[in-house]
């Protein structure tokens, strides 16, 4: 661990240090990744709630998923239909990623 704290402060490789740094680093990028994943799934779930169309085309077009779903199974496309929010809607359905009626193992999605 000597070598590694080393090598990390001091922004150089050391001799056998590569594959554990690099180990390192991946699992650390990756629980950050998917940390980053989740809350946008949630705030495009939320901005749907709120009916904010501008935020949820913001958030799909920077790459969120269009098919996130909340702790109960709702989407998106699920909230903004029962909002009568037409244009939020066809902006969902537009895109080439909606999964419209897609089974989970518990219930419909939209």
């Amino acid at each position: 661990m000597k070598q590694l704290h080393y090598a990390l402060s001091h922004d150089c490789w050391l001799p056998g240090s590569v594959s554990i740094i690099s180990s390192t680093m991946v699992h650390v990028v990756t629980a950050i990744s998917v940390d980053v994943q989740v809350q946008n799934e949630q705030d495009l779930v939320l901005s749907a709630r709120q009916g904010n169309i501008a935020k949820v085309k913001q958030l799909i077009d920077s790459g969120v998923s269009v098919n996130a779903v909340d702790e109960f199974g709702t989407t998106p496309l699920m909230l903004l239909a029962a909002q009568g929010l037409d244009s939020g809607v066809q902006l969902l359905l537009d895109h080439p990623a909606c999964l419209v009626n897609k089974r989970t193992s518990t219930m419909m999605v939209s």
